[in-house]
């Protein structure tokens, strides 16, 4: 394990993917949770950058993605 994974994501992946942007979900070539969580957090950083980008902004999309990660796997196990 490179980096870390997401337990059971075969299991959440649909559910994950569906709150994907279109354009996060055309950008995510792979399969794989790294690219899911990433597409996630990039939606998010969109979302909460003003007028140039920063370290509260990629802070709070960070938080963002992993309150919707818990509250998604939850809902599964």
């Amino acid at each position: 394990m490179h980096n870390g994974s997401l337990g059971e994501f075969s299991r959440v992946r649909r559910a994950l993917q569906s709150k994907l942007s279109d354009l996060s979900f055309a950008r995510t070539l792979g399969s794989t949770d790294s690219e899911c969580l990433f597409g996630l957090m990039s939606d998010y950083y969109r979302k909460y950058i003003v007028e140039h980008a920063s370290l509260e902004a990629m802070k709070k999309a960070m938080l963002a993605t992993i309150e919707l990660v818990q509250r998604v796997t939850e809902s599964y196990f």
